[in-house]
């Protein structure tokens, strides 16, 4: 692990310790921050987020399965250069394996996360399960800055960690004016690839230098 992600490591593990009454915020801080060691050193591991995602999921109480770590591995490898392998990545729907990316690219990535699903409860029920898996996981609820529940306009905002930007999610609608002036880092949307995607999602993502967009198998 470079000393750089050691000296973080260390300054979380003392701010959130409190926060974190027994529970093993180094241990678990060091499997997660040690796999992102292994992706900004060469050589790179292809496997090294998803399997981080998964750790950091697990932590938080979302248990995947078989194939949701398969799912996680294949849109969450990485090639040489440490940018996504699949810009585009198409999942099998799962509440879980979004859930799982989305509070890895919040807490470890610092990245801005739209999800943008078609229907009103869909949209609800992902904002739910990730407020609760938060509140849920004093490590994670210490970092929690606050959430927005107005209808139409729900979303998490949290502290990534020391020297990285707020990170947001938001949970918007893929149609009208809903994506408009939004620029993410990972969009988690259930649009089917084809025109309507290519003009309304991707967009989102021109100005990131390292986007990925997980289209929903619905």
């Amino acid at each position: 692990m470079s000393d750089e992600v050691r000296r973080r490591l260390e300054g979380d593990a003392g701010r959130f310790r409190d926060e974190a009454a027994g529970l093993d915020v180094e241990g678990f801080a060091g499997r997660a921050l040690d796999a992102i060691g292994a992706a900004v050193t060469a050589p790179v591991s292809p496997a090294a987020a998803a399997m981080a995602a998964a750790g950091l999921a697990e932590e938080a109480g979302v248990m995947l399965d078989t194939d949701e770590r398969d799912a996680l591995a294949r849109g969450m490898a990485t090639g040489l250069d440490g940018r996504w392998a699949q810009v585009e990545v198409g999942v099998a729907a799962s509440l879980d394996v979004v859930t799982a990316r989305v509070v890895y690219g919040l807490f470890v990535l610092g990245e801005r996360v739209v999800v943008a699903y078609r229907d009103r409860v869909d949209r609800h029920e992902a904002f739910v399960r990730l407020r609760d898996v938060v509140d849920g996981t004093p490590m994670l609820r210490a970092r929690l800055r606050r959430t927005s529940a107005a209808n139409g306009g729900e979303g998490v905002e949290v502290a990534a960690g020391p020297g990285v930007r707020t990170a947001v999610a938001c949970f918007v609608p893929p149609q009208g004016q809903g994506l408009r002036g939004f620029s993410a880092d990972l969009v988690v949307t259930d649009v089917d690839p084809g025109a309507e995607f290519r003009r309304v999602v991707l967009p989102v993502l021109a100005a990131r230098p390292n986007g990925q967009v997980w289209c929903l198998d619905t």
